[in-house]
Formats: structure tokens, C-alpha cells, sequence
């Protein structure tokens, strides 16, 4: 669940992305009337969606709190990151309430580090949006599969379209996967600041000709 658009990704058995869409749902500056019409049609997609391969959907546990602070990390646009309390719990209100009609099974997961795991792991993988890959984490996690990172170095998403090399941090196979997620956490905001400085800086320079 985004500000502007909602990432859903269907996984086979192996956890695997099988398909995927991103549907608009501009929450901002809409009245209460055209949200809820707005909401309601984008969950009846997503239900008659779940129907149709008969599968259940797994969302992320609902923490508010939590979901601003995950905007405000994944993205440096500031209107990108509005989210009002109404907007998030009417879309969950209401796809809850069409699936429970439908007889459609709804899970909840704790979505923690689930943006960074996508990142790092799906997103250059199987060609996903930083969003879409995180939707691909929240269907693995209920699926109990590993959260392992898949490599030491590579390329992940900047956020704006292009991508930055990324090498992670040596991970404690003592301790839980999700301190070793903690860490790339916060290694990444330094890289990414690095990476648009070197960006901003290449494109202030002026060109160089030679004869």
C-alpha cells in the first residue's frame, strides 16, 4: 500500500512471482465519497483477482505508525510519502470486508524489513519495482521461505529510476536474519546519498572537448 498506487504480486507454490500489477489509488486531496468509491473498486480487483487462481492474500500487519516511517524512508519526494490515517485503514477495512463476503482467507504479516529484503534480493532479479518487491516479500514471509540475502554484491533500485552498486555488510549467522537486515538498513541511506551526489556532481560538470 502506497500514497499513489497499490503493488500486488501473485507467488506459485515455491514463492516465486507468478504475475504482478500496480493499480493507481491516489488517496491525496480526494473527498472521503471519492476515496471510498475509488477504494472500493481497487479491492473488489484485487478480490475477484484472488477468486479467480483460488488463492488467499497476505497483507502487512496494520501499524499506521509504522507505514509513515517506511514512506519517509523510501522516498525522497515529500508528497509521495502523504498517507493519511483514513486512507490506510479504509483500504484495509474494506478489502477485509469484500474477502470475508467472498469467502476469500485474508493473513496478516509482520512487515518488517520487508522494502529492504525486496530491494536487495527481487527487485533487480525478477524485474520489480522497489513496491512490487516488497509485495513479493510479504507473500514469501507468510509462505515460510528463507530471507537469506541472495548475494555480497550487486546492484539494487535508487528509488528514481536508475540503480547503485551495493555491497552488504558481513552478516552474524548467530543471530537472526532480521539484525543482519537492520544493518543494511541503515548502510543504505549513506550509499544512496553517495550515489545521487556523484549523480548531481557528473551532471554539474561542464563537458570536456578535445581536438
Amino acid at each position: 500500500l502506497n500514497t499513489d498506487h497499490i503493488a500486488w504480486v501473485e507467488t506459485d507454490r515455491f514463492g516465486n512471482p507468478i504475475d504482478k500489477k500496480t493499480i493507481p489509488w491516489i488517496s491525496y486531496g480526494k473527498t472521503k465519497e471519492q476515496l471510498k468509491a475509488l477504494t472500493g473498486d481497487i479491492c473488489k480487483q484485487i478480490i475477484d483477482r484472488a477468486r479467480e487462481v483460488k488463492k488467499t492474500i497476505v497483507i502487512e500487519k496494520l501499524d499506521f505508525n509504522k507505514k509513515k516511517s517506511t514512506l519517509r524512508e523510501n522516498s525522497t519526494n515529500k508528497f509521495s510519502r502523504l498517507l493519511s490515517s483514513f486512507a490506510y485503514g479504509l483500504f484495509f477495512t474494506f478489502l477485509r470486508a469484500r474477502a470475508y463476503k467472498d469467502g476469500i482467507a485474508v493473513h496478516q504479516v509482520n512487515p518488517a524489513f520487508t522494502s529492504i529484503i525486496g530491494r536487495v534480493n527481487y527487485a533487480m532479479r525478477y524485474g520489480l519495482s522497489i513496491h512490487l518487491a516488497a509485495a513479493l516479500c510479504i507473500a514469501r514471509r507468510h509462505q515460510k521461505f528463507s530471507e537469506s540475502p541472495c548475494s555480497p554484491a550487486g546492484k539494487i533500485p535508487d528509488g528514481k529510476g536508475g540503480y547503485v552498486a551495493f555491497v552488504l555488510p558481513a552478516r552474524n549467522r548467530i543471530k537472526h536474519v532480521w539484525h543482519f537486515w537492520g544493518q543494511v538498513k541503515k548502510k543504505l541511506p549513506t550509499v544512496l546519498a553517495a550515489h545521487f551526489r556523484a549523480k548531481h556532481h557528473r551532471s554539474s560538470s561542464p563537458p570536456i572537448f578535445d581536438s
